[in-house]
């Protein structure tokens, strides 16, 4: 899906734009390093609700932690709020899904939202599970949860196995994997076309925030997403302002995802801090708008004297590929007279690269927004600004690890 750039797409940001302090006291988890644990430990630990809202749900260790929770408080009589929202055209995996014993000893199949969410009305369990509602007209694509009111869990990850900890697929015959790969978010390790080989994780990133503030918000914007309501963004930003909120058909767009991610850009600028990203698809352009500000400022930033390493995900062939492809010529065609050079590209061939995150000198960006018009304006889309120092420690970490086993895209051609 093509869409068109945000009012603000082609904007800069001034020195004066301002940036949030970013959230601190923040846990970070990191996939395939955390696994499913994660998640499946705040469901089984929740002690009155789950709220979950996501874009695609094909793990079967995260679904039986919800039905044995749900299950244990209906045994014992006490009440336990679920909730759960998914992308009813999230991609589906129907040539091998997972499957398990659900509480009334039925067959529970994770191929598509649709059937999930008719199994868990089936199951008559007293979980309210949905399509997700939220009033745009492109992509559901938020990933979060919230615990018992309390706790908020912001993702670039799905509910799927390659997301949190690994695949049990790597053992599928090439052409197989050629058909779902882009079900699972996997692709195919650099050169092989046979024998099944292929990365089984992606790179993840999972935060957990206890603010207060943010909490509310993400429990007003789910409750939007629902009932089929259009966000008051104006108060939702000004109650958690650390929180990336995108996805409105409002013109102009009112969502705030672009105008934080350049004013971080600007802040490394300012700060003449090093720029690292990790990133599915980046793509800030659209056909006969040009190039988009998210492109333009780290242009601008690499002129500036600013080192920015880029990770993208590699899925040869595949339109992802396709649209990273458009942003690096664009990128590199702006900056090949340079000397010397600032801007570097990589693809990881190892791990499929499904974060999305930026990394500066005390602050972070990490949430589930793609760099593309559609992820930073049109689609339902969550991340956060994160300031917290051992988070961003292990940000580093992770980043430099990443770098190091990935592939100037030169060598990919």
């Amino acid at each position: 899906m093509s869409e068109p750039l945000s009012t603000d797409a082609h904007s800069g940001v001034s020195a004066t734009t301002s940036l949030p302090v970013g959230a601190g006291g923040i846990t970070l988890y990191r996939e395939p390093e955390d696994t499913s644990s994660v998640i499946t430990d705040a469901i089984t630990n929740a002690t009155s609700s789950v709220w979950i809202e996501m874009y695609e749900w094909t793990n079967p260790h995260v679904m039986q932690a919800l039905l044995q929770r749900k299950n244990q408080a209906n045994t014992a009589n006490q009440p336990f709020d679920v909730q759960l929202m998914l992308y009813e055209q999230a991609p589906a995996n129907t040539y091998n899904p997972s499957h398990f014993t659900a509480p009334d000893g039925s067959d529970f199949t994770l191929s598509s939202s649709i059937e999930t969410i008719a199994q868990l009305q089936q199951l008559n369990m007293g979980i309210q599970a949905s399509f997700c509602n939220a009033v745009v007209d492109t992509e559901k694509h938020a990933k979060f949860m919230v615990i018992d009111g309390k706790t908020a869990y912001i993702m670039t990850a799905n509910f799927t196995e390659v997301a949190l900890g690994g695949s049990s697929y790597s053992n599928w015959p090439a052409h197989v994997i050629g058909e779902v790969v882009h079900a699972l978010g996997a692709a195919l390790t650099h050169g092989a076309t046979t024998g099944g080989s292929r990365p089984e994780i992606n790179r993840e990133y999972i935060v957990v925030d206890n603010d207060a503030n943010d909490v509310h918000a993400l429990k007003t914007l789910f409750q939007n997403d629902w009932n089929q309501q259009a966000p008051d963004f104006t108060t939702l930003y000004a109650s958690a302002p650390n929180l990336l909120i995108s996805g409105s058909n409002a013109r102009p767009n009112p969502t705030n995802s672009r105008v934080l991610l350049n004013a971080l850009i600007n802040f490394a600028c300012q700060q003449s801090s090093d720029i690292a990203i990790e990133m599915e698809t980046l793509c800030d352009e659209s056909p006969g708008a040009g190039i988009g500000s998210i492109e333009q400022a780290l242009i601008d930033a690499a002129r500036q004297g600013i080192t920015v390493r880029i990770i993208l995900s590699y899925m040869a062939g595949q339109s992802i590929d396709t649209s990273n492809a458009q942003a690096i010529q664009t990128l590199t065609a702006a900056l090949q007279s340079q000397s010397p050079q600032k801007l570097f590209i990589r693809k990881d061939t190892k791990k499929y690269m499904h974060a999305k995150l930026i990394l500066t000198e005390g602050m972070a960006f990490v949430g589930s927004q793609n760099l593309t018009p559609g992820g930073l304006a049109w689609n339902r889309e969550v991340g956060i600004l994160v300031s917290d120092t051992t988070a961003l420690g292990q940000l580093k970490q992770a980043f430099e690890s990443d770098w190091d086993e990935s592939t100037d895209v030169s060598a990919l051609n």
